[in-house]
């Protein structure tokens, strides 16, 4: 698995520090993601809500659109003319 989210939790305007802990992967052959989480409740919901530029709402709308792209509107550039 590849593509690991790289982005910086912050809690209001500082890093956030353990024991909170969040990890994406990508398994490139199936296009499934595996997202990990480790941390308080309130921290966790706190990520999951933040939809800041380098969140992780931001990072899996991207991969979703791009998802749909190859799917629906790529086809034909695999099709020889």
């Amino acid at each position: 698995m590849s593509d690991d989210w790289v982005g910086e939790v912050r809690g209001h305007g500082e890093p956030l520090e353990a024991p909170f802990m969040a990890n994406l992967f990508l398994d490139n052959e199936t296009r499934l993601w595996r997202l990990e989480l480790q941390g308080p409740a309130a921290m966790l919901l706190f990520f999951l809500l933040d939809n800041t530029e380098n969140s992780i709402i931001h990072k899996l709308w991207d991969e979703a659109k791009f998802d749909r792209l190859i799917k629906y509107d790529l086809g034909e550039l695999d099709e020889e003319e």
